[in-house]
């Protein structure tokens, strides 16, 4: 959308163009005849140095606002739908706003619009009708003009340089109709160009803004030009026309400018970096630096969210071009919490549990789609600031409201409504957990329950507590239960986590406990004693960071130096030493220092602080990445 002003809120004009469809004014007709006369009274005030500011490209983008006098006014967008989607719309602040072309316009406009000359130099103006078909020449004869001393122009456009300084050529039609504009600038010859880019690197994924300096052959700053760009090699770096360039792969290139004869080339280093991971039972998911997901594994139900239901070892980014805070997978589905906000998620959803109305087409999303919550009210996007999946169903809490929203799988109560009941035995659209009034800051999820913890930390869980044997406050609660119960606990979580048919979590010191089922020693508590109330787990390491997959755990230490795991480990998915690590153990790495690590089904991954992947556990269907050995380094872009 660009905005073009009527009259500068400062009193003068500001170069803009300024037109009207044909036989329908579009305004701003009154207040050009309005400065016409003040130009006359004030005896030619057109010539002031400071009132025409060409915006080239690599200006801050906003034509000056008349000065420090000039009155206030704070802008605000403008709806151009509501206005009819098209045309010139006046904002509140007395500018123009193009809402584009509408069906049957032609707007009559100059090409180039911009342009820079050097002294004596002389260059053609082309006029053109431009409409919503394409632009076609103009065969009928113009009025031109110039504003400024600094620059001349014939009868058929022909601009020459006389003076430094800088001024606007205007075109216009027999019958005043129509008027174009284009800025000219007069100024001494481009000697040198200077590229930058804010630590001549981007990550794969990633874009960045290569910054242009022009100087004359004294070194003094001089006029932009138009630029030529290109890269010496796309498949690692690609730049557009406006000097914007985006990571391919990683590597090194060359990326070059040229105005003329001078030229300037700036070597730029992409790289990729892991930022988080996520794994799945049979596949997983990780973060980039740039929060672009990557998946790779079983690929059944679509799971990978490329399109496909195809397996593979190799990463691949999701569809779609989103960017994401945070994932979370369950057991062949992932969601995530996009950057720009919203939930969007992909894979298996037979129960609902990715969030779309169920349906023979919609058994399988086979790329990432926006979660909507659909009500009797109307529906609403879902805005999440944490959640974390379960075998079928995911649970978060609401941004603004601190609520709990669930959906999926609700065989066993796991959506807050009981199904013996009546209640359905799937949730397709997120339902409200212990309704309007219940906050929380935390939420995790096993199969047949969730828990969350509220701000005044309070652990609570509602769905199926019979199979874990949990140990609640109200010693009479049915087996099936269908809002948040208070746990029997005096612990304080900073973090949780759920699996199968246990939880995990960490308190503000990185102490870990766990509760539920133990039969693999995913407990961690040096036995295999079920507890249904959290129990501190036999080590003597603190955690920053834990994950918990189907029936074992990992977790990352206070100090980031080792990755210890617990649990079931038949497959090496809690180390390779034994079939059950029954205490946290440290896993053996090639690296010294971590910051994230997922569990799985029957595989586990730790991200190494150097933004390195390594996956360990059973990898038959690709989810450790590709290649062979007890631990893999899932490979980068």
């Amino acid at each position: 959308m660009v905005r073009w002003p009527l009259c500068s809120r400062g009193g003068g004009m500001r170069a803009s163009v300024v037109t009207r469809r044909r036989g329908v004014p579009v305004g701003g007709i009154g207040c050009w005849i309005a400065v016409a006369l003040l130009m006359v009274l004030c005896g030619g005030c057109i010539e002031d140095p400071d009132l025409f500011q060409p915006r080239f490209r690599g200006d801050a983008g906003e034509l000056p606002d008349g000065g420090e006098d000039a009155p206030s006014c704070e802008e605000e967008p403008v709806d151009c739908q509501a206005a009819g989607g098209c045309g010139w719309v006046e904002d509140r602040c007395g500018e123009l706003v193009d809402c584009g072309l509408c069906p049957g316009e032609e707007r009559l406009e100059l090409r180039p619009d911009e342009l820079v000359l050097s002294l004596g130099e002389r260059a053609e103006l082309r006029a053109v009708w431009r409409s919503l078909e394409g632009e076609r020449a103009v065969e009928q004869e113009l009025r031109w003009s110039s504003d400024s001393a600094a620059v001349e122009v014939d009868a058929s456009g022909q601009v020459q340089a006389i003076s430094y300084g800088e001024g606007v050529i205007r075109a216009s039609s027999a019958d005043g109709g129509q008027e174009a504009r284009a800025r000219v600038a007069v100024a001494a010859p481009l000697a040198r160009l200077e590229l930058s880019l804010e630590s001549s690197r981007v990550h794969v994924g990633a874009e960045g803004v290569v910054e242009v300096a022009f100087f004359d052959a004294l070194e003094a700053p001089t006029a932009a030009r138009a630029l030529r760009w290109e890269s010496s090699d796309e498949s690692v770096l690609r730049v557009d026309d406006e000097g914007r360039v985006q990571g391919i792969a990683s590597g090194r290139a060359q990326v070059s400018a040229q105005a003329g004869e001078v030229r300037a080339s700036l070597e730029v280093e992409v790289y990729f970096v892991w930022r988080d991971v996520t794994p799945g039972e049979m596949f997983s998911c990780g973060l980039s630096g740039a929060r672009r997901a990557y998946c790779w594994g079983a690929n059944e139900a679509g799971q990978l969210g490329d399109g496909t239901t195809e397996a593979r070892a190799e990463p691949r980014e999701i569809l779609g071009g989103l960017r994401f805070e945070a994932l979370s997978a369950g057991k062949d589905f992932v969601c995530g919490i996009g950057a720009q906000g919203g939930v969007y998620c992909w894979g298996n959803n037979a129960q609902g549990q990715s969030g779309q109305p169920i349906g023979e087409e919609t058994r399988r999303v086979l790329e990432p789609t926006q979660v909507i919550r659909r009500t009797a009210a109307g529906a609403e996007a879902l805005e999440l600031s944490r959640m974390d999946s379960g075998l079928a169903y995911t649970c978060g809490v609401h941004d603004a409201s601190a609520r709990v929203y669930c959906w999926g799988i609700n065989n066993s109560g796991q959506i807050g409504r009981v199904p013996a009941d009546g209640y359905p035995g799937v949730y397709d659209s997120p339902m409200v957990i212990g309704g309007d009034a219940y906050e929380a800051v935390l939420v995790a999820t096993a199969y047949p329950v969730g828990c969350a913890t509220s701000p005044s930390g309070e652990v609570a869980c509602w769905g199926w507590q019979k199979d874990l044997l949990l140990s609640l406050v109200d010693e009479e609660a049915p087996d099936v239960i269908g809002e948040p119960m208070p746990l029997a606990t005096q612990v304080a979580f900073v973090q949780m986590a759920g699996a199968r048919r246990h939880f995990c979590g960490l308190d503000v010191g990185g102490q870990l406990y766990c509760w539920g089922r133990n039969g693999l020693g995913q407990l961690g508590t040096g036995d295999q004693a079920t507890s249904g109330a959290p129990v501190e787990a036999s080590t003597e390491a603190r955690f920053q960071k834990i994950s918990i997959g189907a029936s074992h755990g990992c977790a990352v230490t206070l100090d980031g130096s080792e990755v210890h795991c617990w649990g079931d480990s038949r497959s090496g998915q809690a180390g390779p030493s034994q079939d059950r690590v029954l205490a946290p153990v440290p896993v053996t790495l090639s690296e010294g220092s971590f910051v994230d690590v997922g569990a799985g089904g029957q595989h586990s991954c730790a991200l190494a602080a150097s933004g390195r992947l390594y996956c360990f556990g059973r990898g038959d269907e690709g989810q450790c990445g590709p290649g062979e050995g007890a631990v893999r380094e899932v490979p980068g872009f």
